[in-house]
């Protein structure tokens, strides 16, 4: 409990800062590192750590992906899309038999999925109000958590995948939805009632916050699947007590591409 205490507290007064100076290319730079190590995490995870080229191009192709959310690169994401998945083909056939192709399939879906997320978050900040955008995909995500634990831990009974997560239930995630909701509306008139007046769409909002808080449920049981997988508690430790990157960004990741879909379709915020 003291290491989760102690990695909780540095890790929000990193996260403090760069939501602090996201306006510069600080959120771009971490965007790309945070890949970078998620994508290494998954690597090792699969086995395939010791395919250092494929990595590299994965490192290369997410950083590039990413760096494009706000136009710092005026290329198209096609093209370090195509060069990762065409380097994922070229090393299945020049290296069957010594390469698992399960594996390499799992490696190039999570890439997709981790950069895909990382580049989401990179868009909502360039939003117009995009920090405070920013703040609730990762309150999003984190509350919908917080939520179905405690009120899971208090009266849940019903399992939704227990030999994925044993102590997630139905009413625990009820309650995350029902969290994140609350929370995340009560926010959102505070700010715009106190900080910035600007027009909000309050019924898309929730609509966005609801099914966000179901989306983040499933972003991390679709990482603990892979973990149960492979037999492994956590997917790294650069976080003591709390795991890896992939641990502690799972529902993040898969939040963020949902609000920057929301952002760009509906215009939730005006």
């Amino acid at each position: 409990m003291k290491k989760r205490l102690i990695s909780a507290a540095v890790g929000s007064a990193v996260g403090v800062v760069v939501l602090s100076f996201s306006d510069l290319l600080v959120l771009e730079i971490t965007g790309a590192l945070l890949t970078a190590v998620a994508i290494y995490e998954i690597f090792k995870t699969a086995g395939l750590r010791s395919h250092r080229l494929l990595m590299c191009i994965a490192w290369l192709c997410g950083a590039v992906i990413i760096f494009t959310a706000r136009g710092s690169l005026r290329i198209s994401v096609l093209y370090p899309a195509v060069l990762f998945f065409a380097s994922v083909i070229v090393t299945a056939v020049l290296r069957f038999g010594k390469v698992n192709p399960e594996s390499l399939m799992t490696v190039a879906l999570f890439c997709a999925y981790i950069t895909a997320g990382m580049y989401s978050l990179v868009y909502v900040r360039g939003h117009s109000h995009g920090l405070f955008l920013l703040v609730m995909v990762l309150c999003s995500a984190w509350l919908t958590d917080a939520g179905a634990y405690f009120v899971g831990s208090a009266f849940g009974k019903h399992k939704i995948a227990p030999e994925l997560s044993p102590k997630k239930t139905v009413e625990g995630a009820v309650g995350g939805i029902l969290t994140t909701l609350i929370l995340g509306l009560a926010a959102t008139y505070i700010y715009t009632r106190f900080v910035n007046q600007i027009g909000v769409n309050y019924l898309l909002l929730a609509v966005t916050l609801a099914v966000s808080a179901v989306v983040s449920m499933f972003g991390d049981l679709f990482a603990s699947s892979l973990k149960r997988w492979y037999k492994i508690k956590d997917y790294g430790n650069i976080m003591p007590g709390h795991g890896g990157v992939l641990d502690r960004f799972d529902s993040v990741l898969a939040v963020a591409p949902l609000f920057a879909v929301a952002l760009n379709q509906f215009s939730f915020i005006m």
